[in-house]
């Protein structure tokens, strides 16, 4: 994956208005705001008296955003998930999380069904988990023309070519589930299903 095209992309999907299926970032909800206000600190009764900030990492660095974290930083965050480990915090998060994507994939899943056209080659994945849903264009679509005239429409995704090594993809998307609301999910599906639609006329 280039890191640069993605950066690029990215920038564009976060313009004001438009539901974007861009990102990679856990919803909110997820967030253990509740627990982690609790966590103690020291061995007194101490708790937060701030709402944490959350931080998204990527081990390997292969970062998106460019930005690294000093290494007391990330000492002060291992710290904080290893008193979530040892709460046995994780395990019903992860459930609570599971339900929450869950819902959130059938509601992109039940909006593809209703809103994209039926033609030869249109496809898309049902993930067995994550937070990302692929679709595959018939071969004479190019999602990578495409992204320009669905940000004008006020949606974004990241095309699939970003992915592939050798110029392939280029008629593949990756749309991302976890973080819109389903209200946003819905309409955003639409308006990506407008698109295609269009295009459809186009190589008919």
């Amino acid at each position: 994956m280039s890191r640069s095209i993605i950066r690029g992309l990215l920038k564009l999907a976060n313009k004001p208005g438009i539901i974007s299926f861009a990102g990679g970032l856990p919803n909110p909800q997820t967030f253990p705001h509740e627990e982690l206000k609790q966590k103690s600190v020291g061995s007194g009764n101490e708790c937060y008296q701030n709402m944490p900030k959350f931080i998204y990492t990527i081990p390997d660095f292969q970062n998106p955003s460019g930005i690294t974290m000093s290494l007391q930083r990330r000492k002060e965050l291992l710290n904080i998930v290893e008193e979530f480990l040892r709460r046995g915090l994780l395990e019903r998060r992860i459930e609570a999380n599971i339900t929450l994507y869950r819902s959130k994939l059938r509601c992109m899943l039940a909006a593809l069904e209703e809103h994209m056209p039926r033609m030869p080659g249109l496809t898309w994945v049902v993930p067995q988990g994550g937070m990302f849903l692929w679709i595959t264009l018939p071969e004479q679509m190019g999602a990578d023309e495409m992204f320009k005239e669905a940000i004008e429409r006020n949606v974004a995704y990241v095309v699939g070519s970003a992915f592939y090594p050798n110029n392939g993809g280029h008629n593949t998307m990756r749309l991302n589930f976890s973080y819109s609301s389903n209200d946003e999910i819905r309409e955003g599906i639409k308006r990506l299903a407008g698109l295609v639609r269009s295009r459809q006329r186009g190589v008919a």
